[in-house]
């Protein structure tokens, strides 16, 4: 798939040259301290895939958000989180993430529709590495946004990389928004010097919703070295009303299972709503990963903004043909510039950059009330406008000279107001000046 493609899917991209993020360890260990961010150390291109952290976001979190017409649909609270549940699980995939995508730089956009899902992104920071994000399902109006910063931490024989930020999701039809304590759980790089290297996923995500008075735990746990279920997850629901003396949170539901595969439900005993919520789910399943859909969205580009695409394009090309020597001057070029932006600016972090299409909000990030999305078939570059306003002149200077010669041929044949009329007729190219 070419970098000027107007498509995206949940796919990563092939990986080129069999190179990947495991060696760049091995080859680095000497050099790291544990604890060290491995984000802030220059990979060349070989060791990157050809995409943008923007779209990896955009792509796995779009799997799965047809479901919000579901959540929205559901009138028992326990069970429209647990849908919630299903929806966060919908978006996880499991790859194996041989290289790393290419570090956004600062005002970098990504924008992307899939059927009637919306996705924007803006790299609202670069020092730090923030990206801001918004999700919406269109019909429904339920929102996903927040922000995120990458840090991956160097721990001998393992990375893990976390997704550090906040995030919200917003269900307007109840007036709820659950908060939630990271966007997504921590990726764990695990063997990479001694045994057999695989990655996991790691890490806790609570998401608290005031309006419903409940509490949400959702675990992620990783294995031993002999020990331990791939992709095991377990969680519970509980009622977390801060207005009440007791003080232990009442657990009105629990779930667990893996997933790569199922995840059931199970209600506390003597919970009729929980019970009810549980029994819609056939066989009490949640979730079952072989249901996940893939997805495939439509880009959206819009005028003077730099995409993901239009920036990193020719590094993505050159990255997907093998040519790693024009992969590396391409990647350089679009750093450099970066980096005398800043100097220019006096800002040699952020360029005094400040997000053009996000806002503060709580403690993350929000899309400016009055955003409005790119239409499909949008020419980045402005070619398509050019060529637009130059047929729209062409037309009106041949429609003026039609005009001019109608009135010629109206004027005599002979004397002197015929001449005039004649000299009037604007020559070819004249009406372009």
């Amino acid at each position: 798939m070419a970098a000027t493609e107007p498509t995206c899917t949940d796919s990563l991209p092939p990986q080129g040259t069999p190179v990947g993020f495991f060696s760049v360890m091995k080859s680095l260990a000497g050099q790291l301290a544990l604890g060290t961010d491995i984000t802030r150390v220059a990979l060349p291109s070989i060791f990157c895939y050809p995409i943008s952290l923007l779209e990896i976001i955009a792509v796995k979190r779009m799997r799965g958000m047809d479901q919000c017409a579901e959540i929205d649909a559901e009138e028992n609270k326990v069970a429209r989180i647990l849908r919630v549940i299903k929806w966060i699980f919908s978006a996880i995939t499991p790859d194996q993430f041989g290289k790393k995508p290419l570090n956004p730089i600062s005002g970098e956009t990504f924008e992307c529709q899939c059927g009637d899902s919306y996705y924007f992104s803006e790299q609202v920071s670069h020092h730090p590495p923030i990206s801001a994000f918004h999700f919406e399902h269109l019909p429904t109006g339920c929102k996903f946004f927040g922000h995120t910063q990458v840090i991956a931490k160097f721990g001998g024989n393992s990375v893990a990389a976390t997704f550090a930020g906040t995030a919200f999701l917003h269900i307007p039809k109840y007036n709820e928004t659950y908060h939630f304590s990271m966007p997504m759980p921590i990726i764990h790089a695990c063997s990479l010097i001694i045994g057999s290297s695989h990655n996991e996923l790691g890490g806790d995500i609570i998401l608290t919703c005031k309006e419903n008075n409940t509490k949400t735990h959702i675990t992620f746990h990783t294995t031993g070295m002999f020990t331990g279920t791939l992709d095991r997850v377990t969680g519970k629901i509980c009622e977390a009303d801060e207005s009440s003396k007791k003080k232990k949170d009442e657990t009105l539901a629990s779930f667990e299972g893996t997933w790569s595969g199922q995840i059931k439900a199970k209600a506390a005993k003597g919970n009729e709503e929980a019970a009810a919520a549980v029994d819609s789910f056939e066989d009490h399943i949640v979730f079952d990963y072989t249901h996940a859909k893939g997805v495939t969205a439509q880009i959206l580009r819009r005028e003077g903004v730099p995409d993901s695409r239009s920036v990193w394009g020719d590094t993505m090309d050159a990255i997907r043909n093998n040519d790693l020597a024009q992969a590396d001057d391409e990647k350089a070029k679009v750093e450099v510039a970066q980096r005398e932006r800043f100097l220019e600016a006096g800002d040699t972090e952020n360029g005094g950059y400040e997000a053009k299409f996000f806002e503060p909000y709580e403690d993350s990030f929000k899309l400016k009330e009055d955003h409005t999305r790119a239409e499909a078939g949008a020419d980045a570059s402005g070619d398509g406008e050019k060529k637009k306003k130059k047929k729209k002149k062409k037309k009106s200077k041949k429609k003026k000279a039609d005009e001019e010669a109608a009135t010629s041929a109206a004027a005599p044949e002979s004397g002197d107001e015929g001449e005039a009329s004649d000299a009037e007729v604007p020559k070819d190219g004249a009406a372009d000046e």
